[in-house]
C-alpha cells in the first residue's frame, strides 16, 4: 500500500453511516506504533464517505465525517508536518467509483524517535473551518519494512438529538418507549463508532441519561454510555403517573430532553427528519425485506433507509451524480431497486451497496417509477417517451413501446405510478401534461402486450395492486379503482394528488400532496381525508410539506414522505 513507509487506513471503505444526521463520537487513543527509517515519509490513506452510507455490519474501528475535507499531521508539541486537501480534485486523491470511497494518500516527514503523531480532519479545504475528527498515533522512527496500522479517528460530538417512541403510553399497563439518543460532529453528521466519544481537544466524552421520575414508575437504561449504543428504553411500569422527562446532557453541549406522556394517546402522525440531509425532496417510498422503510431523495441524490423508531441512514457512494432517484420497490432478489431520472435504474443492497445499470435503456429515457412484476424481473415508466422497461435482476433490459398512447407521470408526482397488480399484470399510469389529453391507466402482460384505459381527470399520480382483487389509483381529487377488466368507480375525495398503498389494517392509504393530508379508503369505497390541521389538534403534519411516497411498515403502521420539508412521517393507524 506504500513504499517503504507506514500506511494509515482511516477509514474502511464502507464507513459512510457516519454522515447525514446524528450520532456517535470517539475519544483518540494510540492505535499502535510502526518503525521507520529516520526522517522517512510516513503516508496516510484517508478514505472519505460521499454521505451516510454504511452498514452497521462494517463499521469498523474508524471515523471519517462525510464533511471531510482537509487534514493536517502534528506532533503533539504542535509542530505541523503536513497539510493536504481531500476532495477529488486534490493531489493524491482518487475521485469516488462505484462503491469505492474518495480515497486520498497524505505523506509527511516523521522526525526520528518515537513520536506521536495528531491527525485532524476539518470540514474546509486548506485546515480551515471546524474541526470533525481527530485520532493520535504513535510513530517510531527505527527503520523497519513497511507497516499498516489501523488509525482510529474520534469524531467530535457538537450537538445531541433524542427522542422516545412512542411518546405516549396508555395508564396502567407495563410498556417501554424506545430512547433514540445519538450524538452529532460539528456539521450534523451522525457519528456511528464504535469508539468512544471525543471533544474537539481530544479528551473523552460522557453522555448522560436521567429521568425526571422519582416514584419508580419509569426505568431508564443506560444511564450513561461513551460510545454509540443502540436505542435506549424508558419501561414503564403500569403505576400511578402523568408523564416522565429524558435528558440527555454532555460536557460543552446542549442538552436535549424528551417527554413522555402517560395516559394520552399518540398522535395520528409523527414526523421524522433528524438525518434526511436538507432540500433532499423524499420522493418514493417502499417496504424493504429487512423491515425498514427505503426511500428515494429526488433532489439530493440519496437513498434513505428509516428504522421503525425512526432512524435515517442516506447512502449516495455508488450513485452518478445529478441521477434523480424517484420510484423504488422491492426486488425479487432481496434488494431495493430504483428509477434514476437520469437514464438508469440502480438496486442497492440492504447494506448500502449501490450499482447502476444503463446498457440497453435508450438515450434520453427518463425512468420515473419502478415495480417488481409476478415474473421476477422489475418493471419502469419512462417518463419522456411513450415506452415501459423491463429489467432483469442481472441488468438485462427491454424497452416496449407497442401500444402505449403517452409517457409516464413525471418524475415529482410519478414515483409512485407504476405497481403489480392483483391479475399478474403491471399497471402504470401515463398522461401527455403539454396537451391537457386525459390521462390515461395501463396494464402490460409479463409478454410485453399492453391494454389501456381511457381516464377524465386532469392529473394521476398513484397506484396500486389492492387487497380485493382490483388496482386502485389517485385521480384528480378522487381516489378511483379499476377491475382487471377495466371496469372504472371513482370515490369522491379532496386533494389525493400523491401516491397510494395498500396498509396493513386492510385498507388503502394515500398522500394529498397539495393540502398536507394523509387519507385512507376502505375497499368498499368509505373515503376519510386527515386534513392538515390548526396548530396543536394532533395530526401532527407540517403545513406545505408536501407528503408524498407512502408505503406500509413492517410496525402495521404507515410511512411516507414529505418532499419539499424533507422528512418522513409516520401514521399511525394501529
Amino acid at each position: 500500500m506504500v513504499r517503504r513507509a507506514v500506511s494509515v487506513v482511516a477509514l474502511a471503505a464502507l464507513l459512510a453511516g457516519c454522515g447525514g444526521g446524528g450520532s456517535t463520537a470517539v475519544s483518540p487513543r494510540p492505535a499502535g506504533g510502526a518503525d521507520v527509517p529516520s526522517s522517512r515519509a510516513v503516508s496516510f490513506v484517508i478514505r472519505i464517505p460521499s454521505g451516510s452510507t454504511a452498514s452497521a455490519r462494517a463499521r469498523r474501528p474508524a471515523y471519517v465525517s462525510p464533511s471531510t475535507q482537509s487534514l493536517t499531521i502534528a506532533t503533539t508539541s504542535g509542530t505541523v508536518l503536513a497539510t493536504a486537501n481531500l476532495t477529488p480534485q486534490s493531489p493524491g486523491c482518487t475521485p469516488p467509483s462505484g462503491s469505492t470511497p474518495l480515497t486520498c494518500t497524505v505523506s509527511a516527514t516523521v522526525p526520528s524517535g518515537t513520536n506521536t503523531l495528531v491527525i485532524t480532519t476539518y470540514d474546509q479545504p486548506g485546515a480551515t473551518g471546524k474541526k470533525v475528527a481527530l485520532a493520535t498515533i504513535a510513530v517510531n522512527g527505527a527503520a523497519s519494512g513497511p507497516t499498516t496500522i489501523n488509525l482510529t479517528l474520534s469524531g467530535i460530538v457538537a450537538a445531541l438529538a433524542l427522542a422516545l417512541d412512542p411518546p405516549a403510553l396508555p395508564s396502567g399497563t407495563a410498556a417501554t418507549s424506545a430512547v433514540i439518543v445519538n450524538a452529532l460532529d460539528p456539521d450534523g453528521n451522525i457519528i456511528v463508532g464504535p469508539q468512544p466519544f471525543a471533544d474537539a481537544n481530544g479528551n473523552a466524552v460522557t453522555v448522560t441519561l436521567s429521568d425526571s421520575d422519582a416514584s419508580g414508575a419509569t426505568s431508564l437504561t443506560p444511564s450513561s454510555f461513551t460510545a454509540p449504543i443502540g436505542d435506549g428504553s424508558l419501561h414503564y411500569n403500569g403505576a400511578a403517573l402523568s408523564s416522565a422527562t429524558v435528558t440527555a446532557s454532555a460536557p460543552g453541549v446542549a442538552s436535549k430532553t424528551a417527554t413522555l406522556t402517560i395516559g394520552g394517546t399518540d398522535k395520528l402522525v409523527t414526523e421524522f427528519r433528524a438525518g434526511i440531509t436538507g432540500n433532499s425532496g423524499p420522493s418514493g417510498a417502499a417496504l424493504g425485506p429487512d423491515g425498514n422503510v427505503w426511500f428515494t431523495e429526488t433532489s439530493g441524490d440519496r437513498i434513505g433507509r428509516i428504522t421503525p423508531h425512526g432512524k435515517v441512514v442516506e447512502f449516495s457512494a455508488g450513485m452518478t451524480p445529478f441521477s434523480s432517484p424517484a420510484g423504488i420497490t422491492a426486488g425479487p432478489d432481496g434488494k431495493m431497486w430504483f428509477a434514476e431520472n437520469a437514464g438508469r435504474i440502480a438496486r442497492i443492497t440492504m447494506g448500502g451497496t449501490i450499482t447502476e445499470f444503463s446498457t440497453g435503456i435508450p438515450a434520453g429515457t427518463k425512468p420515473a417509477s419502478i415495480a417488481a412484476g409476478a415474473d421476477g424481473n422489475l418493471w419502469f415508466t419512462d417518463e419522456a417517451h411513450p415506452a415501459v422497461g423491463r429489467i432483469t435482476t442481472a441488468g438485462a433490459v427491454t424497452m416496449f413501446t407497442t401500444g402505449i398512447t403517452y409517457s409516464a407521470v413525471q418524475a415529482f408526482l410519478g414515483p409512485c405510478s407504476m405497481a403489480k397488480g392483483p391479475n399478474g399484470n403491471v399497471w402504470w399510469l401515463e398522461q401527455d401534461i403539454s396537451s391537457g389529453n386525459p390521462p390515461k391507466i395501463a396494464q402490460i402482460t409479463p409478454a410485453g402486450a399492453v391494454t389501456e384505459y381511457a381516464l377524465t381527470q386532469t392529473f394521476v399520480s398513484g397506484v396500486v395492486g389492492g387487497p380485493d382483487g382490483n388496482v386502485w389509483f389517485t385521480e384528480g381529487s378522487d381516489v378511483a379503482r379499476i377491475t382487471p377488466s377495466g371496469t372504472i368507480t371513482r370515490f369522491t375525495g379532496n386533494d389525493t394528488n400523491g401516491c397510494i398503498a395498500a396498509a396493513p389494517d386492510g385498507n388503502l392509504w394515500f398522500t394529498g400532496t397539495f393540502f398536507d393530508e394523509v387519507g385512507k379508503v376502505t375497499p368498499t369505497g368509505t373515503l376519510t381525508l386527515y386534513p392538515q390541521p390548526p396548530p396543536g389538534s394532533g395530526y401532527g403534519i407540517t403545513a406545505s410539506s408536501e407528503p408524498l411516497g407512502i408505503a406500509p411498515g413492517s410496525d402495521g403502521d404507515v410511512w411516507f414522505t414529505e418532499n419539499l420539508i424533507p422528512g418522513v412521517g409516520r401514521v399511525n393507524i394501529r
